[in-house]
């Protein structure tokens, strides 16, 4: 089935994926980040606070696309692996946004972007059960996974890492400043999988997040929300599973609850390239980006060679009078699903390199 029509957002989103997954202290975060959310929620918490849809079972669904050896259940379906990108990704585009429209917003903080996007991916790590902000025991409890969640990103230290952005962790809603403000607003989106706030936020952001959450196979809870999505998208047929919070068993959302490599390739999937937005170069710049931060890396140099030459090619059958389309597209197609082996094989740390440590594991 194919998605909606628009391709500026599906570029947005490409974009942001890119520079983070490529960027060497994000990328070492999201690494950490995912082993620990595939770890299995506490029963006794689940228990305790009746939070007994924590945990997906995918045995009947999908055996033929899972291995012996992978794991068939799904622990931390709500605040996942794909929910932690999704926030990050909403943290970098609410912090640009304002950049962008705001004269009055600190300059500064586009330099602090991917640290905040950092703090996004560890801010619900900690947690045990998928129960939220309450009174009494529950709050306590709450308290308790945020303690863990700031001691997780505490743990990771990386070069130029700021003094005290833990406190956009443990103590984000008594916290009054812009950093905070982005980081609650960019949760404040990701809440409409579970929330019916769709009314109350801006119709653009709501539409990235809208995407960001088909993208990932996630659900879109409530009917407000629902209602937003198919007037943007008329006669666009919305899949069962994001019509429904209990029906989340779908190949799409355990592939990007559990992969990076896949939930990578899903977050810059489906851009049509034009005069405007071309996925081919987006990419090869964000290749050209890594060369430059890894220097004396021999591999990554070999490859932008490789794809310069042919992007040389392609750009010369541009300029015939007689242009192959379809030989065109196909070409390019075939060099973006080059340059993405590329980044990925660095966002896995598997590149092959003699020279360069940074990309060792």
């Amino acid at each position: 089935m194919s998605l909606p029509s628009d391709n500026k957002i599906y570029f947005d989103i490409a974009t942001i994926a890119t520079a983070l997954f490529t960027n060497p202290s994000y990328n070492g975060a999201l690494l950490k980040v995912r082993d620990l959310l595939l770890l299995p929620y506490d029963e006794e918490d689940i228990e305790r606070f009746s939070c007994h849809d924590d945990k997906i079972i995918y045995k009947e669904e999908f055996g033929t696309f899972k291995s012996s050896h992978e794991i068939n259940d799904l622990h931390r379906p709500n605040h996942g692996l794909a929910h932690a990108v999704r926030l990050s990704i909403l943290v970098y585009k609410v912090a640009m946004a304002k950049l962008k429209y705001r004269t009055d917003f600190p300059s500064v903080i586009k330099k602090k972007a991917v640290d905040l996007a950092i703090v996004a991916l560890f801010f619900k790590t900690g947690r045990k059960c998928d129960m939220g902000r309450g009174e009494g025991s529950q709050q306590v409890a709450y308290d308790g996974y945020m303690n863990v969640s700031l001691e997780n990103y505490n743990a990771y230290s990386y070069e130029s890492k700021p003094d005290n952005f833990g406190v956009y962790i443990d103590k984000l809603y008594t916290t009054k400043d812009e950093l905070a403000d982005i980081l609650k607003e960019a949760h404040s989106f990701e809440l409409m999988r579970c929330c019916n706030i769709a009314g109350n936020l801006d119709t653009k952001m709501i539409k990235f997040e809208l995407i960001l959450l088909h993208l990932t196979g996630d659900r879109i809870e409530y009917i407000d929300n629902l209602a937003l999505w198919k007037n943007e998208y008329k006669g666009f047929e919305l899949q069962e599973y994001i019509t429904n919070s209990n029906n989340r068993r779908n190949e799409v959302f355990y592939k990007s609850s559990t992969s990076i490599q896949y939930l990578f390739r899903q977050l810059c999937k489906n851009i049509v390239p034009n005069k405007t937005f071309n996925p081919l170069y987006t990419q090869y710049k964000a290749l050209r980006i890594l060369s430059q931060n890894n220097a004396k890396c021999n591999y990554l140099d070999k490859q932008i060679t490789n794809v310069e030459n042919n992007i040389a090619v392609l750009n010369k059958i541009k300029a015939k009078s007689d242009i192959d389309h379809v030989f065109l597209n196909a070409e390019e197609k075939r060099l973006q699903s080059l340059v993405y082996t590329y980044i990925e094989s660095f966002i896995m740390r598997n590149v092959p390199c003699t020279n360069c440590k940074k990309l060792k594991p």
